[in-house]
């Protein structure tokens, strides 16, 4: 396998949800099977401390993003960090690969416009080990942001 396994770390100000590291555990495990590598994120403040804990759990790196804007959970804030350099591995219409940050993801859109390989891609959600996806230009609009008509 070429990419590594991400796992994306909950944690406040340092303090490790053990949600992730149940998560970090079972990719741990599944990398292994695959001949992969296991990787962790963190987000927000504190990162730094939770970073230091991850290794101790078996991730072989720990990328870390801290920002003022990253205090507190941010959905799109989050979204966006995980995203700055995604793409389709495969096309995704409605399933399909991708890869941030060379680490390989399950992902799906909602969308009527599938996504070509090695288009550019935005995380609009992320629903346990997937990826919620949509082209980063151009594509249907997504139902769920329309406004109810007055």
């Amino acid at each position: 396998m070429s990419g590594a396994l991400l796992v994306l770390c909950d944690h406040d100000r340092g303090a490790l949800a053990e949600a992730s590291l149940e998560a970090l555990t079972f990719a741990r495990d599944l990398a292994e099977r695959l001949g992969a590598p296991c990787e962790a994120v963190v987000i927000g403040n504190g990162a730094d401390t939770a970073a230091a804990d991850l290794a101790a759990y078996g991730a072989e790196a720990v990328h870390v993003a801290a920002h003022d804007l990253l205090t507190d959970y941010g959905p799109e804030a989050w979204g966006a960090t995980l995203a700055q350099l995604a793409e389709a591995v495969d096309a995704v219409g409605p399933e399909g690969t991708v890869r941030v940050r060379d680490a390989v993801w399950r992902a799906r859109t909602n969308r009527a416009t599938p996504i070509e390989a090695g288009a550019p891609i935005r995380i609009v959600a992320v629903e346990g080990l997937w990826l919620e996806v949509e082209p980063e230009e151009g594509g249907a609009r997504d139902h769920r942001s329309r406004r109810a008509r007055d």
